[in-house]
Formats: structure tokens, C-alpha cells, sequence
């Protein structure tokens, strides 16, 4: 039945003031709950309401005395401005803030200190709204002005040596030094290492302060102290890991060489690489390490007169500065072992002899540049010993005889008698008008005359033979390989002197003899429980001492012009490396012959 037009109009009308009803009620309840919301927000984030986002990808950039801070906004946030604080973790270094327009996203804060921890936050600020949320990050500022390293101070009468490692920033441009009490200011050379400050009080403490000196400003310090003194230097070390920087190795058959004014010692590892190693004598402070990625098992060191060190490999041949830079390479030709440079190298008037597996070399000293190159004739594929005469005569011992050069690279005789099979890396002496070979298997040793090759005599031994040396008397001593280890004296007409057993394998063992006659060695294997370092009077033939050694010793052995003895070792453990280590026999080396693997302290094997 259909609805009057009065009864429609009331039922609109109630409709529509239940609709009115209803929307009072829901937007009751909406503002119910963003009260509620609102309140909770208030309770959380006291400074930062919902539609004011925090910063982006906040991050610190250390630097010297400084840390970079650098954000970005969020998308759709326009904030007016940025807040910064920052706080240090040692509450005694006071920490600040500072506020910052809306289109920078980058500062600066300095005048911080170097090696403390800070913590970095930021607020976005959003004009009266307020500020948004915070973000932080921690950083360290570092000094990019390094200190010198490792200062260390000798001291002498009325003077004292300093020597350091220099910083690892070459941007600093020199160094000064104070010296207290005195309260003397010293200006030092960049390139130097060491300094000597003289015109000290003997017995008066002083204090040394070493500082470098960058653009911008001066090192941290680094102090010694140090009481100059009438007596005697105190050494310190005995012992030298051969471990700098990552680089390590042990030594096989090299002697400790030293520079020219006797300061520096220089070292080749054998395996697994070559590195040279630079050693201060008195510290024990490794001065730097050449790197030399393939084998070095001979082939060096030597230093030459302007304190270049020549140092062969398994593939090249290395000229390095005093300071430990490179001054030239020369790659050896040939392929595999033909390349292997593992005699000891000669030097002769500006001439450096090098002898490779196939190659003999005369190379410019100064530049590097080959002077003349000769195949090693007699088809020998092992070059095992160099030496040079008082004329200037180059003498190359093989696995396939022994050889004589003039200067020009001619040559003068030969001597390729089965015999003559000299050991590889062996080594040769030479005294008077004789070349003592070492010679492999049980041949010994072979005294052969210089002037025309012919051989004088031989004496035989039970393994391969090693470095001979000469005494003033013209009497020979080599060793030997063999498991038991015998060292040999034998008299200029051939005859036996006498023999020692050492109980020991003495491979590669080279010896030293001292200005009193004593000869020192050591085993590469254990005698009983321990390998030995060994003392041998020359004239009776028996121990004057025979010293346990907790290292595997298998090189040639030194007395440095300081009168102590230094050889290098396989170490305890391989892969940790060798060292280098010193006894205190208080004599020098006997200097009136052929005393030490090279002939002297440079390792020049020639002919005084």
C-alpha cells in the first residue's frame, strides 16, 4: 500500500538525523583515538612527532684532529635546519654542538682529539615543529702526521747515536730533534735514518725528542733516553727474527754482509722468497726489507764501495740503495733453471760478475747495463762459484770444470778435469796463486794453480764440500756435508792438518776464523738433542766451545767489525722465518787472509 507524502517526508527526515547521529559518534571515537595515539607519541619521542622524518645514510669520515660528517635528508622532508652534538668517551675532553642551515648536509667539526673515540648525532630540525629523530655514529680521528718509529739511542763516549724507522707518510719534509738538558733544537735531513749528536757530558742522562715535520704541522714525539759513557757499547739484541711488514724467510748458505762504515747489515732469506733484509747493527732494528718474490738459495749479498748492495735470484739480478730502493734489475736470460743466479756474485773496478746456470755476466755496476755476457762453456748447466784475482782475472767454477776470464771476457785457460765438479753455491777462496775449489761428492777440496789451471793437489772428504777459507798460513778448512760432519785442515802441500768431528751434518756450514785462530760453525743437523754452534782451535784441532742452538743452522757464517760473530738461521719453526743471531767472542776477523765466505765483510770475492 503506498506511503502518504507526509509519512515519506518524517521517514527522510529520521533517516538523515541517524545518518547526523552516526557521524557524530565515528568522529567522537576518531578523536578518542588520536588522542590516545597522540599521547603515546608524546611518551616515546618527546621532540619528534610523526610527520618530521630523522636524517639518511649519516655517516663520519675520520681525519687529523677532525671527523666529516656527512648525511642526506629523507625523501618529502624539508627540514629548515640540522642539530649537532657530539661527546667523547673519556669525559675529561670536552664535547660541543652546532647547529646548521637545511640545504647543507656536510661539516666539518676540528679541534678534536687525535685517538679518541667521539659519538656524532643529528636532529633534523623542522622550524616550530620542532626537531626530528636522531641518529648517531661514532669516530676516531687519526693524525696524518705520523711519528718516526723504533727510535733507539746508543751511546758512546761523549756522544750518542739515534737511529729510527722513518714515518710511514712521505709527505713530511724533514725532522727535528731536542735534546735535554741543553735544550738544543737540531734540524735533520729527511732521507736520514740515523744521527749522531756529539759534544755530550759523559755520565749526564739526556733525553732525545724526535718529531717530523709535515705542512701542516709536527709529528706526535718520539723520546729515548739514553747516558753517553767511557764504557764499552751495550748491544741490543742477540737475536733477530726475520719478520718486518708481511715479509719473512729463512737463510740457507748467505753470511751477514756489512755496509761500508760497518752500521748496516744486510741478509738474504732463501725460501719461500728472497728478501733482502737491512739490519742496524747495534739496535737489532730492522732498517727495511727488498722485496724479492723467487728464490735467492745463493747468489749474495755484496756490497760494493758506494754501499750499493747486488743481490741474484732464481730469475734476475737486483742492485739496491743504501736506503732500500731499487736502483736496477736485471732479468737473466735463459729459461727455468738456466736462469738461477746462485754463485755468489764479484765485484772488480766497477764491475759486478754475476754467474747463472748457463750465462756468465759482467754488468756496469752504476747502471745495470750489460758490459759483455759468455755461455758457460764445456756445456755446463751449473754455475756454482765465482771469484776475482788481484790482476783483475774472473774465475767461474761449474759442475763441468773451472775456468779462467780475462777482464774482456776471453778466455785465459780452462781445467775440465772430472775432477773439478765444484758444488753448487759452494764457493771458492783464493790465496796467493792457489784457487781452493769445493767439490761435490767425496772429492773434497782441489788446490789449483791460477796461472795456467793446472791442479796442485786434492784432498778428499765423506760428502759434498763447503766454503774453504785460508788462514795467514796458507793452511785450507772447508766442511762437509755428510751426516756425521767433519770440518778439515789441510797444509798448503796437500797434507792432512788434522780432521774434527763435529757429530753433525754440516751442510752448507760455512766457517769464520778470528785474528786469534779460532774457526766458528754449526750443524744443520741435531747432535743429540740440540744443533750446535761451534769453536775449533786451528792450531790443536779441539773445541774451544760447542754451544747448544734451539735453530737449525745451515749458512756460512760472519765476524763483524764490532768482534762478534752473527749467521743466520732456518728457525724453530719454518714458516715463522729465520733469524739472525750474535755471539760475543771479542776478537775480530783475521784479515791477513781469505777468513770468510767473500773474502771480507762486503762479500766481494776478490782478491785482496
Amino acid at each position: 500500500m503506498a506511503k502518504s507524502k507526509i509519512q515519506m517526508i518524517n521517514y527522510e527526515l529520521k533517516i538523515t538525523n541517524y545518518e547526523m547521529n552516526m557521524k557524530k559518534i565515528l568522529y567522537g571515537l576518531c578523536l578518542l583515538i588520536a588522542a590516545v595515539f597522540t599521547a603515546c607519541e608524546d611518551e616515546n619521542l618527546p621532540k619528534a612527532s610523526l610527520d618530521m622524518y630523522e636524517a639518511s645514510s649519516f655517516e663520519a669520515i675520520p681525519g687529523d684532529e677532525e671527523v666529516t660528517l656527512r648525511w642526506e635528508a629523507m625523501a618529502n622532508a624539508n627540514p629548515t635546519g640540522y642539530y649537532l652534538s657530539w661527546t667523547a668517551s673519556n669525559s675529561t675532553i670536552p664535547g660541543g654542538e652546532m647547529n646548521s642551515e637545511g640545504n647543507i648536509t656536510s661539516v666539518t667539526v676540528k679541534e678534536l682529539v687525535n685517538g679518541e673515540t667521539y659519538t656524532f648525532s643529528i636532529q633534523p630540525v623542522y622550524g616550530d615543529k620542532g626537531r626530528g629523530g636522531v641518529m648517531e655514529i661514532k669516530a676516531k680521528p687519526v693524525s696524518s702526521r705520523p711519528a718516526p718509529v723504533n727510535l733507539a739511542a746508543i751511546p758512546g763516549d761523549k756522544t750518542v747515536r739515534l737511529v729510527w724507522t722513518k714515518p710511514a707518510n712521505e709527505a713530511f719534509t724533514g725532522y727535528e730533534l731536542n735534546v735535554s738538558p741543553g735544550d738544543n733544537k737540531m734540524s735533520i735531513n729527511k732521507d736520514d735514518e740515523e744521527y749522531e749528536v756529539t759534544g755530550l757530558t759523559n755520565d749526564v742522562a739526556y733525553t732525545f725528542t724526535l718529531t717530523a715535520i709535515y705542512p701542516n704541522g709536527h709529528s706526535t714525539e718520539a723520546i729515548v733516553a739514553a747516558t753517553p759513557s767511557e764504557a764499552p757499547i751495550n748491544y741490543l739484541w742477540s737475536s733477530v727474527q726475520l719478520k718486518s711488514d708481511g715479509f719473512s724467510g729463512y737463510v740457507k748458505t748467505s753470511n751477514p754482509v756489512f755496509s761500508p762504515d760497518g752500521k748496516t747489515m744486510y741478509i738474504p732469506t732463501s725460501s719461500p722468497n728472497g728478501h733482502l733484509f737491512a739490519i742496524d747493527v747495534v739496535t737489532g732494528i730492522i732498517k727495511w726489507v727488498f722485496e724479492i718474490s723467487e728464490l735467492t738459495y745463493g747468489g749474495g749479498a755484496l756490497v760494493g764501495p758506494d754501499g750499493t748492495i747486488y743481490q741474484g735470484s732464481d730469475n734476475a739480478i737486483y742492485a739496491v740503495n743504501p736506503n732500500g730502493t731499487q736502483k736496477w734489475k736485471l732479468a737473466t736470460s735463459g729459461a727455468g733453471a738456466l736462469m738461477r743466479v746462485r754463485a755468489f756474485p764479484a765485484m772488480y773496478d766497477g764491475t759486478l760478475y754475476c754467474l747463472s746456470n748457463s750465462i756468465l755476466y759482467a754488468i756496469n755496476a752504476e747502471s745495470g747495463t750489460e758490459r759483455w755476457t759468455k755461455p758457460l762453456p764445456n756445456g755446463a748447466g751449473i754455475g756454482s762459484a765465482l771469484l776475482v784475482g788481484r790482476d783483475g782475472i774472473i774465475y767461474a767454477g761449474t759442475d763441468k770444470g773451472l775456468f779462467a776470464f780475462t777482464p774482456d771476457g776471453d778466455t785465459q785457460w780452462s781445467n775440465t778435469g772430472a775432477l773439478l765438479n765444484v758444488t753448487e753455491s759452494g764457493s771458492m777462496a783464493i790465496d796467493g796463486n792457489t784457487i781452493y775449489a769445493a767439490l761435490k761428492g767425496t772429492a773434497g777440496i782441489a788446490a789449483v794453480n791460477i796461472s795456467d789451471g793446472t791442479l796442485k793437489w786434492s784432498a778428499g772428504a765423506a760428502g759434498d764440500a763447503y766454503f774453504p777459507i785460508v788462514d795467514k798460513n796458507g793452511v785450507v778448512y772447508f766442511v762437509e756435508k755428510n751426516a756425521s760432519g767433519n770440518v778439515y785442515a789441510i797444509n798448503p802441500d796437500g797434507t792432512q792438518k788434522w780432521i774434527k768431528n763435529i757429530g753433525g751434518s754440516l751442510n752448507y756450514g760455512g766457517l769464520a776464523l778470528d785474528e786469534n785462530g779460532i774457526i766458528y760453525g754449526g750443524t744443520q743437523s741435531k747432535v743429540g738433542d740440540n744443533y750446535k754452534i761451534y769453536a775449533i782451535n786451528t792450531v790443536t784441532g779441539e773445541f774451544v766451545f760447542n754451544n747448544d742452538s734451539e735453530q737449525q743452522l745451515m749458512a756460512a757464517f760472519t765476524i763483524g767489525p764490532d768482534k762478534r760473530l752473527y749467521f743466520g738461521t732456518i728457525g724453530t719453526v719454518q714458516t715463522d722465518g729465520g733469524s739472525i743471531q750474535a755471539y760475543e767472542i771479542n776478537a775480530g776477523l783475521e784479515t791477513a787472509s781469505w777468513s770468510i765466505r767473500g773474502g771480507d765483510l762486503q762479500g766481494t770475492n776478490r782478491q785482496k
